[in-house]
């Protein structure tokens, strides 16, 4: 009888793992590939409007920073006054931006002391576009937050 190898599995017992093999991996992606070409994003040049649905969208992704949505969710909740609301979404949103996907659709969005600034596609200079000073965005927010109560 030889001898069993050290990383050999005791008798009786498989092996197992916790991650895919790379055949498995190579496959899963080309599947994802392959989807992605049949749904194909839509092109932001036949954008004409950024609609109140995706601008709600948008706004429930809150700034960039770590727990954003869910500090300005907790702040709404408390229901301030304009100035306040106003005053908290220019200092948690800060200055920045970030691109986002909303029905297949690629949007981007700017955020400083004016408020939030929406256009389709992958930047905010477009012509196309929604700007919310922080009071109308708080106001948005607002009114979503009651639907859903």
């Amino acid at each position: 009888m030889s001898p069993e190898p050290e990383d050999a599995p005791a008798p009786g017992l498989a092996r197992f793992s916790l991650f895919p093999t790379v055949e498995e991996q190579v496959e899963a992606i080309a599947e994802a590939q392959a989807e992605e070409k049949r749904q194909p994003e839509i092109d932001a040049s036949s954008i004409h409007s950024v609609s109140d649905a995706v601008v709600d969208h948008i706004l429930t992704s809150g700034g960039n920073g770590r727990h954003s949505i869910e500090r300005i969710v907790a702040f709404i909740q408390k229901s301030p006054n304009n100035e306040d609301a106003a005053a908290y979404l220019e200092k948690e949103y800060g200055v920045g931006g970030k691109g986002l996907t909303v029905a297949k659709m690629k949007y981007a969005m700017w955020f400083d002391k004016k408020g939030v600034h929406i256009c389709p596609g992958n930047n905010t200079y477009g012509t196309i576009f929604t700007h919310l000073p922080c009071v109308s965005a708080n106001d948005k927010m607002q009114e979503n937050a009651e639907e859903k109560m």
